[in-house]
């Protein structure tokens, strides 16, 4: 996780970096293009091209000497304010050794930033810089075409736009960069959002019980586990909201017939044991180089020999079933395809749930492949398979097969060898409800009711009075413990103590305090999502001074230009009006550029992704637009105020060069 971050951060200080040093060359372009022909009349004079950088060089020194320590102030003012923010476990140490280093770094940046413009600026020769023969070329190249009546606003606009468009190239690209951070920045703030609104592990606490599963039997069945008493320990304690339990173990489905819908080996679940060679992939091709047939093989001898010697008559599906309070049942009745929970007959272990999607189909793009719960007809699909095994209403048999040993294997074959004593229970139940995974579209489950065994196909779910009724009881394979708020660092330990002390009792058993998690987690997204808006306010600042500088330069530099357009009839708003065009024309530009490029990005993205990023991520579209229309605004004000404080002066004073 340090690391992590470490990269992470650093990888954005680097973005931050080369952004300021970007804003500063095109401040000190913006500067130097307005002082242009004093630059060309200091070098008549006989100034060296070393002098030029040496005048300006100790401008650019003195704006770093008040910049640099008013940044470092100000940033180890965010840091104090951000470790306040963060809680207790977040202090401000600062270090004057990192403190220095900081502002020699800034400084540097500054001087290599600012001596960009001043090298190509002091290279000028004194007759271009006065006559500013570079402009006299361009304006050769372009004809002027004469007309009787045309727009004064947007002729002197696109005359700029002519003959300065190398210098809005840069603010341009700067913009359509901006665009694509922010709306990147957007396009995850909304799933890590969610993160911080909610506990990603549902519960605060888990009390868990590690154990292996084998799809022959279930093997020492009777061993010791999480009892009744210990979940009612864990409800007494101070804080605790509430405690569900969760029973799982291994039992038989008996089919008469093994139908393509059971058994297509790519969709996810474990009957190896049905088949006697490798699973291939969706396109028939070996799923992994390393599966041989044989081992298949083996396992499919062990599954018809398990048959014989266990009297089962029919074929058989090994899945997971479990038991859950009745409020976490009722839960599932959003994902209900066929049939309704009945609480009641669950309880008296008349009925069950099942979990079986309605269809699903497997399909190959590229290198990748899918299976899809939804068919969808604008796709094609290698396989497809339709529910034709379970549907409510329908009466199954169930088969509990246990041993209270360990299994074991053939150790020169590695063949898993079949116990003598062994015990055997079958009860027939009626299908309640069917559970289709389908209808979790927005992954609602896992966020209301936990990580639980019924994410396997074909499993079954009842409540914990319905596996006591059927004679399946078993211990809790974990206990999911809910606060009643957020604890502080004393409950919290307190709380940590009791509850190691309740694991302690069951071998195997441990404790998982995801309220600690849950609050890192927290914690980190808080600090992107810290990261990614100081990115924002910083692109979007310096976006702004690009602009700014650019327009104002050139509003400054052509005064005389100004004066004279007052002079032969313009007005304030026919000029701020031509620079309204060339405003609108950079940011059309830019917001195009960006827009196209972000959305190309996040559209790569969610398909990369897969089906699951679709549901979480949404394309960030009226972000940039809201981002492109207030830079646009502020510019548009500081320009428009700049054309006021020169037209303020008179037409003679706008002319006339001191």
């Amino acid at each position: 996780s340090i690391i992590l971050s470490t990269g992470f951060l650093s990888i954005i200080a680097l973005i931050l970096v080369f952004a300021a040093c970007l804003g500063i060359v095109n401040a000190f372009t913006a500067n130097l293009e307005e002082r242009r022909r004093q630059i060309g009349l200091l070098r008549a004079v006989g100034a060296t091209r070393k002098q030029i950088r040496g005048i300006f060089g100790r401008e650019a020194l003195i704006l770093a000497g008040i910049s640099v320590p008013l940044g470092v102030l100000l940033a180890c003012l965010t840091v104090w304010g951000m470790t306040g923010l963060l809680g207790e476990n977040y202090t401000f140490a600062p270090n004057l050794f990192i403190i220095t280093g900081v502002a020699v770094f800034g400084t540097l940046c500054v001087m290599l930033a600012a001596a960009i413009p001043l090298r190509n600026a002091s290279a000028i020769p004194p007759m271009q810089a006065i006559r500013d023969a570079a402009l006299s070329r361009k304006m050769k190249k372009h004809s002027v075409k004469s007309a009787q009546h045309f727009d004064v606003p947007r002729l002197l606009a696109h005359r700029n736009l002519t003959l300065y468009k190398s210098k809005r190239l840069g603010v341009t690209a700067m913009l359509a960069v901006s665009i694509i951070l922010m709306s990147l920045i957007s396009f995850v703030a909304g799933p890590l959002m969610s993160i911080t609104a909610r506990n990603w592990y549902t519960s605060d606490f888990e009390i868990c019980k590690s154990g292996s599963s084998q799809w022959l039997m279930e093997e020492d069945f009777h061993a010791p586990g999480i009892t009744e008493q210990d979940r009612t320990d864990a409800a007494a304690l101070s804080g605790v909201a509430r405690v569900d339990g969760q029973k799982t173990f291994r039992l038989k489905i008996l089919v008469d017939k093994l139908t393509p819908y059971l058994t297509a080996d790519d969709y996810g679940h474990d009957f190896q044991y049905l088949m006697r060679k490798a699973p291939k992939d969706v396109m028939g091709e070996p799923d992994e180089p390393w599966m041989k047939d044989e081992d298949w093989t083996k396992d499919n001898d062990v599954y018809l020999a398990s048959k014989e010697k266990y009297h089962y008559l029919s074929d058989y599906l090994t899945v997971d079933c479990g038991g859950m309070d009745e409020r976490t049942i009722n839960m599932l009745s959003d994902y209900v395809s066929e049939g309704s929970i009945d609480p009641k007959k669950l309880a008296t272990g008349e009925e069950i749930l099942i979990v079986a999607p309605s269809e699903y189909g497997f399909r190959k793009e590229g290198d990748r492949e899918y299976t899809d719960l939804i068919i969808d007809p604008q796709k094609e699909y290698v396989f497809t398979a339709k529910n034709d095994s379970f549907h409510a209403g329908d009466k199954i048999t169930l088969s509990l097969l246990y041993t209270d040993g360990k299994l074991s294997y053939d150790e020169a074959s590695w063949v898993l060898l079949l116990p003598d004593k062994t015990e055997r229970m079958d009860r027939t139940v009626t299908i309640g409800a069917v559970i289709d995974p389908a209808l979790d579209k927005e992954n609602k489950m896992v966020s209301s009711i936990g990580w639980l065994f019924f994410f396997e196909n074909f499993s079954i779910v009842t409540t914990h009075t319905g596996l006591a009724a059927l004679g399946f009881d078993v211990p809790y394979e974990s206990l999911s413990i809910y606060l009643s708020g957020s604890p502080d660092t004393g409950q919290e330990e307190y709380l940590i103590q009791n509850l190691e002390n309740i694991a302690a009792k069951t071998p195997t058993a441990e404790l998982h305090p995801y309220v600690a998690q849950a609050r890192e987690t927290r914690e980190t997204v808080l600090r992107v999502l810290i990261v990614g808006a100081a990115v924002i306010i910083l692109f979007f600042a310096i976006c702004v001074s690009m602009v700014n500088n650019s327009i104002s330069a050139r509003i400054r530099a052509s005064k005389r230009e100004i004066g004279t357009l007052r002079a032969v009839g313009a007005s304030q708003a026919d000029v701020t009006r031509s620079y309204l065009w060339q405003l609108l024309s950079m940011f059309t530009w830019g917001t195009a550029i960006g827009i196209a490029a972000e959305l190309a990005i996040c559209i790569w993205l969610i398909d990369y992704l897969g089906p699951a990023a679709q549901n979480t991520l949404t394309l960030p579209i009226w972000q940039p637009m809201v981002f492109a229309i207030i830079l646009f605004l502020l510019c548009f004000v500081n320009i428009r105020n700049k054309v006021i404080e020169i037209t303020k002066g008179s037409i003679v004073e706008n002319i006339r060069e001191l």
